[in-house]
This record gives C-alpha cells, sequence and structure tokens, in this order.
C-alpha cells in the first residue's frame, strides 16, 4: 500500500472543507465539471467533480443538526450485500446512501451510477472521499460502486470517519488495500459507533507531528489522555486536517 503525497493529502482534504457549504466554484480547483447527488429533502450529500485526468466522488459530513444526527444516531445494523457476503453495517449510513433524489426523481445511487457510467469509460482516475458522516459514506459507496465498476476506484481517501460496519463487513470490504482513513489527534468521531463497528482499510494516524500507521484504538486514547478535552472537538474539524498537510511530505512510521 503506497503513502499518500503531500499533494494527494491537501487536495482532497481541501475538497472535503469545501463539500460543506452549498456551492463553491469547482474550477478554482482544477475541476472542468461537477454534479450534485441530492436527498429526499433536496440537499446536495454528494458531489461528481471531474476533469480530463480524474473522477472525484466527493460526500459531505454532518452539515444539518436534525437530519444529518438522526442519520448518525441510528446505529441499529442491517445487512447488505458485499462482494460475495451478506454483512451487517450501520442502518443510518446505509440508508443515506439508499436515499431517493428528489431533483432526479429517482434513487441517488441510481443516479450517481448514471453519471459516473460515462465518466469511466476512459483511463481517468476515479478517488472517492469524505469527511466524518461523509467517509462513512465514501466507504460504503466504494463498496456498493466495486461491483458497478470492477477495477475502476483507485484510492479511498476518508478523514474522522466513523467505522460503518462488523466484522463481515471487514473481511468482506474489496478495497482493503487503496482505502485510507486519516484521523487527527483524539478525534472522538474515529472511535464511533462502538465497539462492534470495525474500520477498514489503512489507518493513519496523525498525533504529536508525527503520522503513525494501524494503530490500535486503545493505544490511541493512551497516548492521548493528556490532552484537553476541547482537542476532542477541535482535531475532528476539517480545517484541523486541511492544516497537516505537510506531514505527508514525511515517510509513515
Amino acid at each position: 500500500m503506497k503513502n499518500i503525497s503531500a499533494s494527494d493529502y491537501e487536495r482532497y482534504a481541501i475538497l472535503c472543507e469545501l463539500a460543506y457549504p452549498s456551492v463553491f466554484n469547482h474550477k478554482l480547483y482544477g475541476y472542468e465539471e461537477q454534479k450534485m447527488i441530492h436527498d429526499r429533502f433536496g440537499r446536495a450529500f454528494g458531489r461528481v467533480l471531474w476533469n480530463a485526468a480524474e473522477v472525484v466522488l466527493l460526500f459531505r459530513g454532518t452539515r444539518d443538526f436534525f437530519a444529518d444526527w438522526y442519520t448518525n444516531i441510528r446505529v441499529f445494523p442491517k445487512r447488505v450485500q458485499v462482494a460475495d457476503k451478506k454483512c451487517f453495517v450501520h442502518g443510518g449510513f446505509i440508508d443515506a446512501l439508499g436515499t431517493y433524489d428528489k431533483s432526479q426523481s429517482k434513487p441517488a445511487f441510481e443516479y450517481l451510477v448514471e453519471i459516473l457510467t460515462p465518466l469511466l469509460r476512459s483511463d481517468r482516475r476515479f478517488v472517492i472521499t469524505g469527511h466524518s458522516l461523509g467517509g462513512a459514506l465514501a466507504v460504503l459507496g466504494a463498496a456498493k460502486l466495486s461491483g458497478s465498476f470492477p477495477g475502476r476506484i483507485n484510492a479511498v481517501f476518508t478523514f474522522g470517519q466513523p467505522a460503518v460496519g462488523g466484522d463481515e463487513f471487514r473481511k468482506a470490504y474489496p478495497l482493503k488495500e487503496i482505502t485510507h482513513r486519516v484521523c487527527a489527534g483524539i478525534d472522538i468521531v474515529t472511535f464511533l459507533p462502538g465497539p462492534f463497528f470495525r474500520h477498514v482499510g489503512r489507518q493513519l494516524w496523525i498525533h504529536d507531528g508525527i503520522i503513525h500507521q494501524d494503530v490500535h484504538w486503545a493505544t490511541r486514547i493512551l497516548k492521548t489522555l493528556r490532552l484537553a478535552a476541547i482537542r476532542i472537538v477541535a482535531d475532528h474539524s476539517m480545517r484541523r486536517y486541511v492544516a497537516y498537510k505537510h506531514l505527508f511530505e514525511r515517510d509513515v512510521k
């Protein structure tokens, strides 16, 4: 599994921060076009950005208190098909991914596949990314899209992401080698939803100015007990993740 370059880290971290406002000018960031994926309330929760070299599927994190937090707290699992196995995943997250796109009068995931199909006929690099809830949707979306576009996903980058499924999902997830999960300090969301959920892919933990790889959650807690409580919230900020871009110019320890 290759290290993330500083330029890749910065680009996807900035895009994840930009996903929160209702609109942003994608052309300022090197993308020629974008299309939005909406939920049943008409809110854009996903975007497809592209240029001649790359397609990015970008998921937004928690923005609206009631609707998004209702999604986050619905931890009761649902069984879904991943590769050749039936696995339990977070019920709220999978329902959010399977929402109805009010603007298109069709399921959001169906519309997403329609957008991606012509774009992925070329050899463009295809990356899926998101922060927080958006990171959870990125992992679940990647798992589903790997069936529709086998071998076409080049990387999955998430920031401050909660876990999305149980041990069956961890074992069945088909993109372990190209999934990079960045967590900072004692970002509380990265420990959620709880002990019955498992993360997937490669963990990159930013602590004390160093990037550590695949550190057990208990070790992370013990190493960060001395941090002030305010850091629990501050470390989840997308602004904080963007600020760490310089660390990716070094080797991962």
